[in-house]
């Protein structure tokens, strides 16, 4: 027989990570259905919302030796996955992304007056591309604009929709340059991590460039990355792994 158990966090991630520490079980294996996807709001400051999942748990699903430990450079994992179960397809995609374009209008107008719109609809998602001579204005500091507006324009397609579709918003190529720069920063950073010994902070950042960080230094053996803070903005610091020092050999020669 199989029981169900919510669990809660500052987003949908977070909610998957917490199942999985307190059931000690892996995110492959956990059954869940999204109760609320969880908003992080604007700026971290307006409409702020947890996120809540509802774990269907089979008694076979537990592994009580697993001694799982949910650290924060596993989260991007669980991130991924989310994302695969918010999204559906929709045949009328290119409708809502028409509905997106005019929002999206609306809203950089108060920002700029020469911004240009196109879009494209992939995989089931909608990505805005934007071009204008003051990109600045619109990516802001730290890209929180973009980010703000990006959220905005999530809240209104998906409104009273049963499936989540994924929207994107990039000006000139922002996004894709971003990831690049991230991208080269983490493997730098990780190996001056490496060769002083001790950790290395990337600085504050929000959830978009942590998780590039991340998912850059996922299969680095030697470095492990955590996100430090509370708030839209988090710390990140890569940190070396330990050194598992060779085994002394124990036979003839050493008893010489």
């Amino acid at each position: 027989m199989s029981s169900a158990q919510e669990f809660e966090g500052k987003n949908l991630n977070l909610a998957i990570a917490k199942a999985c520490g307190e059931l000690n079980i892996t995110v492959e294996n956990l059954k869940y259905d999204i109760i609320s996807y969880g908003s992080s709001g604007i700026f971290g400051l307006v409409g702020v919302k947890k996120a809540k999942i509802k774990v269907s748990l089979e008694p076979k699903s537990v592994n009580a030796e697993a001694n799982l430990e949910i650290t924060e450079e596993s989260l991007p994992i669980a991130e991924e996955q989310a994302s695969e179960k918010e999204t559906v397809p929709d045949e009328r995609l290119e409708d809502l992304a028409d509905t997106g374009k005019a929002s999206l209008e609306k809203i950089l107008n108060f920002i700029v007056e020469d911004a240009d719109i196109r879009f494209e609809v992939k995989e089931r998602a909608i990505k805005y591309h934007v071009t204008s001579e003051k990109s600045a204005l619109i990516i802001g500091k730290r890209g929180q604009t973009l980010e703000a507006i990006q959220y905005l324009l999530e809240k209104i397609l998906n409104k009273n929709r049963t499936g989540k579709v994924r929207i994107n918003v990039d000006i000139e190529g922002y996004l894709e340059s971003r990831k690049d720069s991230l991208e080269e920063m983490a493997v730098k950073l990780a190996d001056k991590a490496k060769k002083t010994g001790k950790p290395v902070s990337a600085g504050n950042m929000n959830a978009h460039d942590r998780k590039v960080i991340h998912l850059t230094l996922k299969n680095d053996r030697k470095v492990r990355t955590q996100s430090m803070g509370d708030g839209a903005l988090k710390k990140l610091v890569i940190f070396p792994k330990k050194k598992t020092l060779p085994k002394k050999k124990v036979g003839n020669e050493e008893a010489q």
